[in-house]
């Protein structure tokens, strides 16, 4: 498979914390990988880097073939690398459709052009009958799912997906696996994404990584991780089996 997206030997240190340690990952065209780990195991800081928020100490990233060391968040988002955070912040005085074409902006020539992107995208996520709402009034769903939405109105390549899913019932989860989905196969966009709902993860990636201390401890399948002794013991706990069941 291509490699469309790729981190080689990331290190990042604050003061005395190794945050990551010699982090190598690898996204393939139009696949979902899936990171993993316990809290404070350098996730999200993983997602910083890769995502031009904050600079590596040691190691390079490369985005479809090209070195991308340096480059600030903006310049990766218009590149084709875009992000979503965990904790949501839309323009909450704006309307959702204004929200999702101030985004729509960065690869859209005019208003026009923006705003037919952007409700095409609302359509495709499900938001369409709020397009007219505040922001500030939709529900945490739906604020989670303008969030992605938004995202993926920069017409991103790469798409990095940080805890889309935290926060949301069952019903409401299952319901986003399906959405996060069909976003590979209708939009041509490769998916990082780091959740702690793993039976989401079960059934969205293809492969999946698991960070502890800030390296990769383990690397394959859903079903291959999810069964590892060392993963099991440091991050799913002993009664994972029940769960599972």
């Amino acid at each position: 498979m291509e490699i469309f997206f790729e981190a080689k030997n990331l290190n990042k240190r604050f003061g005395g914390l190794l945050a990551t340690n010699d982090v190598s990952i690898q996204l393939h065209k139009r696949e979902i990988l899936g990171v993993i780990g316990p809290n404070g195991a350098g996730k999200s800081t993983l997602f910083n880097l890769l995502s031009g928020a904050i600079k590596p100490d040691n190691g390079e990233i490369f985005f479809m073939g090209k070195s991308v060391n340096g480059l600030k968040d903006f310049e990766l988002c218009k590149l084709g690398i875009a992000r979503t955070f965990q904790i949501v912040k839309p323009f909450k005085e704006l309307t959702v459709l204004e929200n999702v074409m101030a985004a729509a902006y960065l690869t859209s020539i005019g208003k026009k052009e923006a705003k037919i992107y952007a409700l095409r995208t609302l359509e495709a996520m499900k938001l369409i009958n709020k397009k007219d709402e505040l922001a500030k009034n939709l529900s945490l769903p739906e604020q989670k799912r303008l969030e992605l939405t938004r995202a993926l109105a920069t017409r991103p390549k790469v798409l990095m997906l940080d805890e889309v899913l935290a926060g949301l019932n069952p019903s409401e989860v299952k319901e986003m696996i399906p959405i996060i989905s069909n976003i590979v196969k209708n939009y041509d966009v490769s998916i990082l994404i780091i959740e702690h709902v793993l039976y989401a993860l079960m059934n969205l990636a293809h492969r999946v990584i698991v960070i502890d201390q800030g390296a990769v401890i383990k690397e394959g399948t859903p079903t291959e991780v999810v069964n590892d002794p060392v993963v099991i013991k440091i991050y799913l706990g002993e009664d994972f089996e029940l769960v599972k069941s």
